[in-house]
């Protein structure tokens, strides 16, 4: 609905430099961040380089980008014609544009962890992401011309996840819960039927997820993916007879689960369940704010979708006795 602002030859290259020496800023500023545990500050001058980059990269064709809305509009043109050479830009380009929306996020909402082990520790943030199948050579991402989508899962689950002592999955839960408050004990019969209850929901919330892809309504299929995470959190809670009530619960016990595979060497499941928590609360948050594309949505559904099953295969319920 707004004109594009042209820049003049001498105003557009100043500007390009100006965008290059503040993304060369931010990236120092990420990593110092980082050194030091500033987590916060590290999400916001993440976003910062990411924005200087494409910035600069409109500035190189005379065109000045002055919105968020704007940025993201401009990296998904960007990310669609960078796929009709090669599918796999389409999938790390949609995905790198979906993180840097989600640690732009972190900076404007209250940590979601306040107690327990991070998802990463200094030194250990090295952005190395395992390899992903991404879509045949000339297959469309989104399914078809009117946008009708199926969630693709990539493939990023271990070939041997390790195994956990219920004591462990019980112990990390409980760690995961706000300091200060008594952990919501259950009685086993409220137990079995919470978890019974949260896995019929998963269930559910799985198939519209689908169908809002099929249809096209992607604001939707973002919420309900979301809506199958917590339930997937909530039903592992309550098979050790933990109640998590809220959605900062979700995301601290989230987080503790992942320390726990991380901490017995398998740093491979501990990055997909990491991506899988950040793609979640990325596609709640898309659900109120409406601010990503289509694409970045479909993708990151299906590392949802992958983080689940994986989640499911690693803490199972304990069989009946």
């Amino acid at each position: 609905g707004s004109r594009p602002v042209a820049l003049s030859p001498d105003d557009a290259h100043e500007k390009a430099n100006a965008y290059r020496a503040s993304q060369a800023i931010y990236r120092q500023h990420t990593a110092e961040s980082l050194a030091r545990g500033d987590y916060r500050q590290t999400a916001e001058k993440s976003w910062g380089a990411y924005t200087q980059t494409v910035k600069a990269i409109a500035a190189d064709h005379r065109l000045l980008i002055t919105t968020h809305g704007n940025l993201l509009r401009a990296a998904h043109s960007l990310t669609n014609l960078a796929g009709q050479s090669d599918p796999n830009h389409t999938a790390f380009l949609t995905t790198a544009m979906g993180l840097a929306h989600s640690l732009h996020t972190h900076l404007r909402k209250r940590p979601a962890r306040r107690s327990g082990g991070r998802l990463f520790r200094p030194g250990q943030c090295r952005h190395r992401f395992v390899a992903t199948a991404v879509p045949r050579p000339g297959a469309p991402l989104a399914g078809s011309s009117n946008r009708k989508a199926t969630v693709r899962k990539r493939i990023m689950t271990a070939a041997t996840p390790p195994q956990f002592t219920p004591q462990q999955v019980a112990d990390a839960v409980q760690t995961a819960l706000r300091p200060g408050r008594p952990p919501v004990d259950l009685s086993p019969g409220d137990a079995a039927d919470k978890a019974a209850a949260y896995r019929d929901s998963l269930a559910h919330y799985r198939r519209h997820a689908q169908k809002s892809l099929d249809e096209g309504d992607y604001r939707q299929a973002a919420e309900k993916s979301w809506g199958a995470y917590t339930q997937t959190i909530k039903a592992i809670a309550a098979d050790h007879r933990l109640l998590v009530p809220t959605h900062s619960g979700v995301l601290r016990v989230s987080g503790q689960l992942t320390d726990l595979a991380r901490q017995s060497g398998d740093r491979n499941t501990a990055t997909i369940l990491t991506r899988g928590l950040i793609a979640a609360r990325a596609l709640h948050t898309h659900f109120y704010e409406n601010d990503l594309p289509d694409d970045a949505v479909i993708l990151s559904s299906a590392d949802v979708a992958t983080t689940i099953d994986l989640l499911q295969r690693l803490f199972p319920p304990e069989p009946a006795r």
